[in-house]
C-alpha cells in the first residue's frame, strides 16, 4: 500500500512538470511573435554613397507607420520639408496670404499623411531627413503622390539621389506623377531623370485639377 502512494505521488509530480512545461512551450510562439513585431518595425537602412563622397542613408515605411509613437519625430521632420514646398502652398493658396495658408496647413497635411495605401521613401543624412518622396504601389505600377527636399539641402543632388534609388527598387513598375503646369523647375527635373511630359487634356481645368495635368511618364 505504500508503494502505491509512493506511485501516485511521482505521478502527480510528473504530471505537473508536464503542464508545466506545456504552458510554458505555449507562451513561446507568443514571444517570439512579439519580437517579430518589434523587429518589424525597424526598417531597413539601405546605404548610399553620393558623388561627392557623402554618406547617406534611405529607407522605406509603409506611411500608416508614421502615426506610431516611435516614429513621430521623423514625422514632424517630413511635415516641416513638405509644407516648404509650393506644391503644398499651392493646393490652398487662393488668397496669397500666408495667415490663410497656416489655418489651412493642417488640411495639407491630412491630405499628405491621411492614405493607408501609400509607403516613404526617405533620404537621411547623420540621421536628420533630407527627403522623402510618398508613393503608392498596385501591381506594377507605382504613383508618386509627394516629393520634397529640406530647401536648406535643395542643390545638392539629394532629388535625384531619392528619386533614382526608388526607381531601382522597382525597376519593372510603370511610375507616374503629377505635376503643376506652373512647376517648370519640378518638369524640369523628371525630364533630365528620364521621363516624357504627357500635355494636359482640360484646358480648362481648375487650379486643383491642374495636379492632374501635367502628367509625367517614363520613357518606353
Amino acid at each position: 500500500m505504500v508503494i502505491l502512494q509512493l506511485s501516485y505521488k511521482k505521478l502527480a509530480l510528473y504530471l505537473l512538470l508536464f503542464l508545466s512545461h506545456q504552458a510554458f512551450a505555449a507562451q513561446l510562439p507568443a514571444q517570439a511573435a512579439a519580437t517579430s513585431n518589434k523587429r518589424s518595425l525597424q526598417p531597413v537602412l539601405i546605404p548610399i554613397e553620393s558623388k561627392t563622397g557623402e554618406k547617406l542613408t534611405m529607407f522605406f515605411l509603409p506611411g500608416k507607420k508614421l502615426e506610431k509613437q516611435q516614429f513621430s519625430g521623423l514625422k514632424s521632420q517630413i511635415e516641416e520639408i513638405i509644407m516648404q514646398e509650393p506644391n503644398a502652398r499651392g493646393l490652398f493658396d487662393f488668397t496669397n496670404s500666408y495667415e490663410s495658408f497656416c489655418k489651412r496647413s493642417s488640411c495639407v497635411k491630412q491630405m499628405i499623411f491621411a492614405p493607408n495605401d501609400q509607403q516613404v521613401a526617405i533620404l537621411q543624412k547623420s540621421n536628420h531627413i533630407v527627403g522623402a518622396l510618398f508613393f503608392s504601389e498596385e501591381q506594377n505600377e507605382l504613383d508618386i503622390r509627394w516629393f520634397a527636399i529640406d530647401q536648406k539641402k535643395q542643390k545638392k543632388g539629394y532629388g535625384q539621389i531619392l528619386l533614382q534609388q526608388l526607381l531601382a527598387s522597382f525597376p519593372n513598375h510603370r511610375v507616374t506623377l503629377s505635376c503643376f503646369l506652373s512647376n517648370k523647375q519640378a518638369q524640369n527635373f523628371y525630364l533630365k531623370n528620364g521621363f516624357t511630359l504627357k500635355k494636359p487634356t482640360e484646358p480648362d481645368a481648375n487650379y486643383v485639377k491642374m495636379l492632374k495635368d501635367a502628367l509625367c511618364l517614363p520613357k518606353e
